[in-house]
């Protein structure tokens, strides 16, 4: 079987299509999309008090208005802090910076507000155009009830959404549980293409996308060559033990 065509109808808030016209293509491939997800592993590897907020892309940090995170010392911006747009990454980039500097007494209070003010008032400016397009790509709950039982949602295990419901008549209740059950979210993107879809699936029967949660990040967040972790090294400073005597 292969893709021959593809039907445009209009779809409500939900994702279900509606009465309306109807454009047919043709067509052999169909790419599908519904926005960003955060590179929030870091807080999350840390145990950072964390929010799900659809708008900026699922589960990000929370944090207070200069970019402090739940973990004293630890700060989160840009894309790691939620999605909302380059301009805006790069305004909280500074607004965080800007905070570090005072906390470590490098900054005047008087100081970080006269520098503070460029970056929060781009960050007021683009919110409402990063709201509009979050809401626009989001996940639906009717297109997540259309994903069909064969539809791979892990690539890297090739698990399907088939198995995944399954796993929920099993009794996984959580992403984590889920990932004991079928090896979903093992494999070597750890879960950030499927993560998404597949806590979507499992919300929808558990009841909650903040009842299903995440995955725990572990450690190395990134595929790490061994080499780079070993570093270099002499086999001849390795020390070896005198035999045990006889």
């Amino acid at each position: 079987e292969a893709l021959e065509r593809v039907r445009l109808a209009p779809v409500d808030a939900s994702g279900a299509f509606v009465a309306g016209r109807e454009i047919t293509l043709e067509a052999d491939a169909l790419c599908v999309g519904h926005g960003l997800v955060p590179g929030a592993e870091i807080p999350r590897l840390f145990r950072v008090a964390q929010a799900f907020d659809r708008r900026r892309g699922g589960f990000v940090p929370e944090l207070d208005g200069d970019g402090r995170t739940s973990l004293d010392g630890l700060y989160a911006c840009g894309d790691g802090a939620g999605i909302r747009g380059v301009l805006v990454a790069e305004a909280t980039g500074r607004l965080a910076g800007l905070a570090c500097a005072r906390d470590a007494g490098a900054l005047s209070a008087d100081a970080f507000a006269r520098a503070a003010a460029a970056p929060r008032s781009a960050i007021a400016q683009a919110r409402p155009f990063s709201d509009a397009m979050a809401d626009s790509m989001a996940l639906r709950p009717a297109q997540v009830a259309a994903i069909p039982d064969h539809t791979v949602v892990c690539r890297c295990e090739d698990i399907t959404r088939g198995q995944i419901d399954a796993a929920f008549e099993d009794g996984a209740r959580d992403l984590n549980q889920l990932k004991h059950f079928t090896r979903c979210g093992m494999g070597p993107c750890q879960g950030r293409f499927c993560g998404d879809v597949a806590g979507e699936i499992l919300a929808a029967r558990v009841g909650s996308r903040e009842a299903v949660g995440t995955f725990t990040a572990r450690p190395p967040l990134r595929p790490v060559p061994l080499a780079d972790l070993m570093g270099s090294f002499d086999y001849a400073d390795i020390p070896i033990p005198a035999p045990a005597p006889l």
